[in-house]
């Protein structure tokens, strides 16, 4: 009966020594306040096999997302977003534009011309003839920048014509300035240091 009593006090002091010395996380915490999602920042937790734990009694959360890097001041480390569900998620951005046409108007949602009664109305060829809604339409993306076919085209356009718009005669004149001001005073401060030398030696 002692040695079990033993034993079980061994087990849980190697428990609780491996567990505070295992390495901590940092973690940004998905959390809620009643209704409200808010963010935890500046947390870490304990980087167990496959999971996340804040005490040995506390719920954790299962390691199901990839890493992602976290700044704080000038360190990064390598952490996890927590979700309330128990588990760790993925950052994926998302970006919602709004598309373009070639001319850069803002493109429409087209939607069926409808009777009274609610049938589609049909063309002469049979299909549904469709028109402008208010709404527009939009584009769910994974990167940041402007959707039109024609959008890059015009941004190429008018960094050449800055680009063009340049010519040589403000370089001259400002290559002519500093090296009036600035090289030819050097040059001759250094050729009477050198004649100095020169005749003293």
């Amino acid at each position: 009966m002692a040695a079990s009593i033993l034993d079980e006090k061994r087990g849980l002091v190697k428990q609780l020594f491996t567990f505070y010395t295992t390495r901590t996380v940092p973690t940004i915490r998905i959390a809620m306040r009643g209704n409200i999602a808010v963010l935890e920042l500046g947390k870490r937790a304990r980087l167990r096999e496959n999971s996340l734990a804040d005490g040995i009694d506390r719920k954790g959360w299962d390691i199901t997302s990839s890493p992602i890097p976290m700044i704080h001041g000038k360190n990064m480390e390598m952490g996890y977003i927590t979700h309330p569900a128990g588990c760790t998620v993925d950052l994926v951005p998302v970006v919602k534009v709004r598309a373009a046409s070639e001319n850069g108007e803002p493109v429409k949602i087209q939607i069926p011309t409808r009777n009274q009664d609610g049938t589609p109305v049909l063309n002469p060829d049979g299909s549904i003839k469709m028109q402008e809604s208010d709404e527009y339409k939009y584009v769910v993306a994974n990167f940041e920048g402007v959707v039109g076919t024609g959008s890059d085209l015009d941004d190429f356009n008018e960094s050449t014509e800055r680009e063009q718009s340049r010519g040589w005669i403000m370089p001259f004149v400002l290559g002519g300035v500093v090296g009036v001001f600035f090289f030819a005073p050097m040059f001759a401060w250094f050729m009477s240091w050198v004649a100095q030398r020169a005749a003293g030696a």
